[in-house]
């Protein structure tokens, strides 16, 4: 009976915005102070929504760049078992979190599952506060991913073979360098960015060889309110809050 009675939800977690869409109730927003800790945006979320009194929810979870950056590595020749790359990718995103080797344990990594070379890394503890509440109140994670991550699912994506994708959060900016074989670049900045500084950080991640080409490359928006219509060539996810940089 839980996939009958259960409530599927969509929500957003990035630092100072919470976005929360259930089927046919408006969109919930929330403001929350930057410095707030996440267990208490959280719990914040459960009052406003009275989760106490609410069916069941099967959360689809995604998160801002600035709590789960992308991991972009090489692989060495001759490398395919899967514990083998997850290493590989761990070791690379201590550097991105500018953490020392030996606090590894601290971060939870996955891989992508489009893409070789490219992973999503985020801290151990964001992860576990996370989980513990999406089990609250007979709640179920059934999907957690970063919003970059969902980007690349889009349409317009599919259709190219080497792509730029700039993904512009409220707080923060990922950019990723992408092929046929998978990742060759990603990084993200922190905080509000505007289409100048998002199209100077693109172009400085595209080399000369291929500026000629840049006109691959797509920026995509991700607007904390609903547009009309949807951006039929976007992502699978939220997909009335994307629109496309000319």
């Amino acid at each position: 009976m839980w996939s009958v009675w259960s409530e599927r939800v969509d929500v957003y977690l990035g630092t100072g915005l919470v976005l929360v869409q259930r089927p046919g109730i408006p969109l919930w927003r929330f403001d929350p102070p930057a410095t707030l800790p996440l267990v208490d945006v959280l719990r914040q979320v459960n009052q406003a929504l009275e989760r106490a009194k609410a069916k069941p929810w099967r959360l689809r979870v995604c998160l801002s760049a600035s709590l789960c950056p992308p991991v972009a590595f090489a692989l060495p020749a001759g490398v395919q078992r899967y514990a083998e790359v997850l290493a590989i990718a761990k070791a690379n995103a201590v550097q991105v979190w500018d953490m020392p080797p030996e606090q590894a344990t601290e971060l939870e990594c996955r891989l992508d599952a489009r893409h070789q070379g490219l992973a999503a890394a985020m801290l151990s503890g964001t992860y576990g506060v996370i989980a513990r509440w999406a089990t609250e109140h007979k709640g179920r994670m059934t999907n957690l991913q970063p919003l970059w991550a969902v980007a690349t699912g889009a349409k317009v994506c599919a259709k190219r073979h080497e792509t730029g994708v700039a993904v512009l959060e409220p707080d923060a900016l990922t950019v990723l360098k992408l092929d046929a074989t998978g990742a060759l670049q990603a990084k993200s900045w922190l905080g509000a960015h505007g289409q100048a500084e998002t199209m100077s950080r693109l172009a400085d991640m595209t080399d000369q060889a291929n500026q000629a080409q840049q006109k691959r490359d797509v920026v995509m928006v991700f607007n904390q309110e609903p547009t009309q219509t949807a951006w039929e060539q976007g992502p699978p996810v939220w997909t009335k809050h994307w629109s496309v940089l000319p």
